[in-house]
């Protein structure tokens, strides 16, 4: 499952629009680390405007979402960017200050941030050593819901569609039953808010399942019966549940 958020930020990030913001933002967050003044005057300024980032992230390969803490750290500090740049000519090169006074620039890495941030997020949930299968259908369904919002609402057509493509194509690699089965079979979720194909989806599966390991016609019935009682707790089904500490 992990792999598929790789893929996902590994395709985003190589689009041309991706590459153009990312490349910088790596020019000026190095600009940043090697200058020690403008790094000081940057967090000095932050602390006069009462902004509690104070220092722009740097972004590490080897970290997924260090690039998203690195665009939001942008975000966050463009106010003092800008102050900076506007009052001192000399306190960066002009490529630095050039790029800082683009307004694009800022407009450019609150829309990558949009894609990136719940990619990220996905990312950290999926890592935890408690995420469950049912989880993984959860994620699955964040990932669809954010991708659709992100393609519909982008102002930047071409990289919204590009963004949208990757995502169908890695859903359908990783499409899978058994996660849907298991938010509907978690007592918590019962399979919550999931339309009758899913039901159907699941109804199939399990029955599949259930032939495997040797039941009968009958016996597969009385386990569909009990799953739809399940759902509605009826009966012995009725306990609620509570989560383990």
């Amino acid at each position: 499952m992990l792999e598929l958020f790789f893929l996902c930020f590994g395709d985003v990030v190589k689009h041309v629009y991706a590459k153009n913001i990312l490349h910088k933002v790596t020019i000026i967050t190095s600009f940043c680390n090697q200058s020690h003044a403008f790094k000081a005057k940057l967090k000095e300024e932050a602390e006069r405007l009462k902004i509690k980032k104070q220092t722009l992230h740097t972004i590490v390969k080897t970290r997924w979402s260090s690039v998203a803490e690195c665009l939001n750290s942008f975000i966050l500090l463009r106010a003092p960017l800008e102050v900076l740049v506007a009052i001192d000519k000399s306190i960066a090169p002009a490529k630095v200050i050039n790029t800082i006074n683009n307004r694009l620039f800022f407009h450019d890495i609150e829309n990558l941030y949009k894609i990136m941030q719940p990619l990220a997020y996905a990312m950290t949930i999926i890592q935890s050593c408690s995420i469950t299968l049912a989880d993984c259908y959860l994620i699955l369904s964040y990932l669809r819901l954010t991708t659709d919002k992100f393609v519909f609402n982008t102002e930047t057509q071409t990289f919204g569609k590009f963004v949208g493509k990757v995502v169908d194509i890695r859903l359908k690699e990783f499409q899978n039953d058994l996660y849907l089965s298991a938010y509907y079979l978690h007592p918590k979720y019962r399979g919550a808010g999931m339309l009758t194909a899913g039901r159907s989806a699941v109804y199939r599966y399990l029955a599949e399942y259930s032939k495997k390991i040797g039941n009968n016609l009958a016996t597969t019935k009385n386990v569909i019966s009990a799953l739809q009682r399940y759902e509605i707790k009826s009966g012995p089904y009725a306990l609620h549940f509570t989560q383990g500490k």
